[in-house]
């Protein structure tokens, strides 16, 4: 049933090359105008299983599907079995793989291959041949090489298959794998083969140039044929010899297959429903370029029937190899003869005939019918033009043809005209026509490789999507490209080991359309990456366009290609092409994967620095409180040291220092007494009739006493440096820095009037009795250490004692013996 919109068909292919380029233009070819074609080049399009292709078929976008070769580009291994159930009820076809259950388009492999045998044993004289081929596990290379061996057995020639030749997947993996085999037969006498037959011309290039580095000549030694007859054959050296098996034939059957089935006429739905016929062999060499459909279409705008193209393809034309040069001449006047007939019949072009005014005369000419006095004035008209327009390169082409009919049918005597117009016509000979249309050709060629190149390099040198789209948008239209877009996902898709993945629909990162050329509006423009996506079109798998672009797809031909890296999935890209575009393709595939790839590995590079950045900030957050976690607990610690050796050098009764500290502050004020020449005073302060006081009162009672006595005696010390201690049961020392005897008098007799004013009770003597101290004092000044100061107070304290107590008493420093 035929869709209300355009008809679309989709080709899906494993990769694009000359083969896969020739049957999309055989599809072509047939599908349109009244059909759309929409390429997709599978092999790493799609991030997850169905991807594009399915996308589009459950959605109904798709109203038949040509599959070509889809095969694993790492293992060789045939992939159809993934598209089997996405395809479902949609008309398909196969043109290359096989299916019991699907119909298919092709050549048989017999035909292939006793075509190819016929050729080697017959025309070459060839007895020892060797196969080369792709990978076993690709579509039909296992059963075109079983027809190889059957058609070399019943040719009574041999047919050596060795097991390393039959992993070559391309031209340089096939140079690489018969240099290594020939490297290790380099030791025999002989190399054991007069042909080699490849399954692939990409393949045959690379045996080729595996034989030519190793000195074997071809074909004087060694022959070679391949299988496509496609443009990677073009211009080798040595002459490689290509089987013809009709690609653009087998991409036409396909279409009109599936233009059948999908108008609903009857047509078988399995087994091989169309068998093309093939053509033969043909000769590819750089000393004998012919010409495809296409180019010769390109370079002959006046024809477009298939049939004459076919009789200027050179087909019948001998092989250079096994003629001589008198026949090789011959068989370039028969082309030019073929090329004559062609513009013969298809007359002058519809400007010409207008612009000279010859209606019918044309055909009337060629049957006869003018007058000898037509003929005259058509020749007159005909001389003016050429005159006036001879740059046209298809008038001069006609009028190669013009020369010999005009020549037969009116006489040079009869005519002076005539003689003239064969003048100026006679070096237009037709191969000039197509030398001249060649070299345009080439010229075309160059300038599109040249902005090919340009383009590269100018993407080489872009990391940011923004980047990429300005160097889109200089190049496209230079290289003919009308409709262009590239979709890109807002993340990469990450490769997980197995290189299948599969993530959960919620996990899939949005697909934006940050690039279009020539369907609209051209693209947003950004500043940066990050604007760039966030203003541009989501689209789906399922539509690859946004809804204002969707009909573009309706019309033309687009290739659709992933865009990729060895770590990942970056998006995809679409172009209005043919198979004349591929190269440009492939290149702009590679050059923007390598943009996407630059770009994905350095925000993985500022994502892993900011992480990095993090990760960093978070430690020295972590180390700043643990740094200063510690510094508390070394505070902590400090406090509740000096907490502990308070403690310690603290009289637990009185609060006052104890004996310990009062050892050490002497040490070091006795030092320091010396070191500076200052004067180091004590005072020993002892309670008076204590004994009695606990005799009478009891320990506790005395015990308050003292504490009460140490509160008087902790102001007598009013400088950081002066120290108050408890020496001993009711005995008290008062350290004095830097005070001499007088200062140290003054400060014992204003304890005793503290002491005085405090009236501490003392039970012991009677009603009204105070606690009363008696104080001894002695300074440094000519003594030798602290044992003598101490002890120069304490027999100061007891001469206080002895004279009646509650006083203080002095204990001069002694005078030497030589004063």
């Amino acid at each position: 049933m035929v869709s209300a919109r355009p008809i679309r068909i989709g080709v899906v292919t494993d990769r694009m090359d000359d083969a896969r380029a020739q049957v999309i233009g055989g599809v072509e070819s047939v599908v349109r105008p009244s059909a759309a074609v929409l390429a997709l080049v599978h092999h790493r399009l799609n991030p997850w299983r169905g991807g594009v292709l399915g996308g589009l078929l459950s959605a109904g976008r798709l109203d038949g599907v040509v599959v070509l070769p889809v095969n694993s580009a790492d293992t060789g291994e045939s992939r159809l079995h993934e598209l089997l159930p996405l395809l479902g009820s949609v008309p398909t076809v196969l043109v290359g793989p096989r299916h019991p259950h699907l119909p298919r388009v092709g050549v048989p492999d017999d035909t292939i291959a006793g075509t190819v045998l016929d050729h080697l044993v017959e025309d070459c004289g060839r007895r020892r041949l060797l196969l080369v081929s792709t990978p076993m596990q690709r579509d039909g290379v296992s059963r075109r090489r079983q027809a190889m061996e059957e058609a070399a057995a019943g040719r009574g020639v041999s047919m050596s298959t060795p097991p390393e030749l039959q992993r070559c997947v391309d031209r340089h993996s096939a140079r690489v794998v018969m240099a290594d085999w020939l490297a290790r037969r380099r030791g025999e006498a002989e190399l054991g083969f007069d042909a080699v037959v490849c399954t692939a011309d990409d393949v045959a290039v690379g045996v080729l140039d595996a034989l030519d580095a190793h000195g074997v000549a071809v074909p004087g030694e060694v022959s070679v044929v391949g299988c496509g007859d496609t443009d990677v054959a073009w211009g080798t050296s040595p002459t490689l010899t290509s089987m013809d098996i009709a690609l653009r034939q087998q991409g036409a059957a396909a279409g009109r297959y599936l233009l059948d089935r999908i108008a609903g006429r009857d047509v078988p739905t399995s087994g091989t429903v169309t068998r093309v016929d093939v053509d033969g062999l043909r000769i590819r060499s750089s000393s004998l370029p012919l010409h495809d459909a296409d180019q010769l279409s390109a370079e002959l705008p006046w024809t477009d029937d298939a049939a004459i193209v076919d009789r200027l393809l050179g087909r019948e034309a001998p092989d250079p190899l096994q003629q001589d040069l008198e026949t090789q001449v011959a068989a370039r006047q028969q082309l030019r003869h073929a090329t004559a007939l062609t513009v013969l019949r298809r007359g002058p072009t519809a400007e010409l005939t207008r612009l000279a005014g010859l209606g019918d005369d044309w055909q009337r000419l060629l049957r006869g019918e003018l007058s000898h006095e037509s003929r005259l004035a058509l020749s007159r008209r005909l001389e003016e033009i050429v005159r006036s327009r001879p740059e046209e390169i298809w008038w001069r082409a006609w009028l190669e043809v013009l020369r010999s009919r005009l020549a037969s049918q009116v006489p040079a005597t009869a005519d002076p005209v005539v003689p003239r117009l064969l003048s100026m016509t006679s070096s237009l000979t037709v191969e000039r026509v197509l030398g001249d249309a060649r070299e345009d050709r080439e010229r075309q060629t160059h300038l599109m490789a040249a902005q090919v190149l340009e383009l590269n390099q100018s993407l080489s040198g872009c990391t940011t999507v923004v980047g990429m789209n300005r160097a889109l948008r200089t190049y496209l239209s230079r290289l003919g490209l009308r409709r262009f877009f590239v979709a890109i996902y807002e993340r990469p898709i990450r490769l997980p080991a197995d290189g299948t993945p599969s993530p959960a629909a919620d996990e899939r990162p949005s697909l934006r359309l940050v690039f279009e050329h020539g369907m609209g509006c051209g693209g947003a423009e950004a500043a940066v990456d990050e604007e760039l996506l966030a203003g541009a079109d989501v689209v789906t798998p399922s539509r690859l366009l946004p809804a204002r672009l969707a009909a573009e797809l309706d019309e033309g031909t687009f290739m659709v290609q992933g865009l990729f890296g060895d770590d990942g999935y970056y998006g995809l890209f679409g172009y209005e092409g043919s198979g004349r575009d591929r190269h440009v393709g492939e290149v702009m595939r590679l050059a923007m994967s390598r943009v996407l790839e630059s770009r994905a590995r350095t925000g993985d590079l500022e994502a892993r620095s900011r992480e990095l950045a993090g990760l960093v900030a978070a430690r020295t957050h972590e180390l700043e409180l643990e740094v200063a976690n510690r510094q508390q607990a070394q505070d902590e610690l400090r406090a509740a040291n000096d907490q502990l050796r308070s403690a310690l050098l603290r009289d637990g009764l009185t609060g006052l220092y104890n004996r310990p500290a009062l050892d050490e502050h002497l040490a070091r004020a006795w030092a320091r007494a010396r070191r500076t020449g200052g004067v180091l005073s004590v005072l020993i302060c002892d309670v008076d009739r204590f004994k009695l006081l606990n005799d009478v009162v009891g320990h506790l009672a005395g015990d308050e006493c003292l504490r009460r006595v140490g509160r008087v005696l902790a102001g007598a010390g009013d400088r950081a440096s002066d120290m108050v201690a408890r020496y001993g049961g009711e005995e008290f020392v008062v350290v004095l820095d830097d005070t001499d005897l007088p200062g140290a008098t003054r400060v014992a007799e204003r304890l005793l009037d503290s002491m005085r004013a405090a009236a501490l009770p003392h039970p012991g003597l009677g009603q009204g009795g105070l606690v009363s101290m008696s104080v001894g004092v002695a300074s440094s000044s000519g003594l030798a250490g602290v044992a003598e100061l101490l002890g120069a107070a304490d027999r100061a304290l007891y001469q206080a004692k002895d004279d009646g107590r509650d006083r203080v008493r002095v204990t001069r420093a002694p005078v030497s013996s030589g004063s």
